[in-house]
């Protein structure tokens, strides 16, 4: 958390894509989902990437992904098997929390590749 001056009382933004460990969390919720839905198994942590979500996603980007929910308020994400071979990438990720907070993430096709 990070303190904000203000007129009077200090305000308290969180800023996630900062913090190694909220990252490392959400790595290790692709990974898990990877295994989950059987699209990859043993997915070490160098070869996932995330961000929180920057711009919107384009929706040629949504219309190929599969949507699953844990409650709408709650968890939202989606997956594609990408199988990119130029760009390196296995699968991409979105996931949202509490309808408010987006990212992104990839997962490579190997760990020699930097996303």
């Amino acid at each position: 958390m990070v303190a904000i001056k203000n007129n009077e009382d200090p305000i308290y933004k969180i800023y996630p894509a900062n913090d190694p460990d909220v990252m490392l969390v959400i790595r290790k919720i692709i990974r898990g989902l990877c295994h989950y839905h059987k699209i990859a198994t043993a997915i070490s942590d160098k070869r996932v990437w995330v961000d929180i979500l920057r711009y919107p996603m384009p929706c040629y980007l949504k219309e190929n992904m599969k949507w699953f929910s844990l409650g709408q308020d709650f968890f939202e994400y989606a997956y594609e098997k990408t199988n990119d071979e130029d760009l390196k990438i296995h699968s991409s990720w979105y996931l949202r929390f509490y309808e408010k907070r987006e990212f992104v993430g990839f997962v490579s096709m190997s760990e020699d590749v930097n996303l």
